[in-house]
């Protein structure tokens, strides 16, 4: 898993390399098997859920790297998860949007980007479902 890791982020690191004036967008598909995100700092966070997604785009001088996790729990549970972990890190949390779909929380550490989370719920015949899209400007 930590090898699987370290590939991709030596992938993204490559990809970042490249010049070009436009926007440039990397999509890799992680195994289903993925269940942990590493922050800019190294932390490791284990998640409650499968990344079935990672991709970094680039704007100029701006990289952006964002991942999709996908859990089989409500939004509420999954942001409860996630921030019990970043919390233990020193990051604090802001409500950026709180909607019936959508609910967008921003954490902050000092010296640290800021990380975005956009987690959205579905209702399914099995239960309650949600697709978190967690991203952070890579320094």
């Amino acid at each position: 898993m930590k090898k699987t890791l370290a590939v991709l982020s030596m992938l993204f690191t490559l990809a970042a390399c490249e010049d070009s004036d436009k926007a440039a967008s990397q999509v890799i598909n992680a195994s289903s098997e993925a269940n942990s995100l590493v922050l800019q700092d190294g932390t490791a966070i284990n998640l409650n859920g499968s990344i079935i997604k990672t991709s970094t785009k680039k704007d100029g001088k701006t990289e952006v790297i964002t991942h999709t996790v996908k859990f089989d729990t409500g939004s509420k549970i999954a942001e409860h998860s996630i921030y019990g972990m970043l919390s233990k890190q020193g990051y604090t949390r802001e409500v950026v949007e709180n909607t019936g779909e959508k609910f967008k929380i921003h954490y902050y550490k000092k010296g640290h980007p800021t990380i975005g989370s956009v987690y959205q719920e579905k209702t399914t015949e099995t239960g309650l479902s949600s697709v978190l899209a967690i991203y952070w400007k890579v320094i």
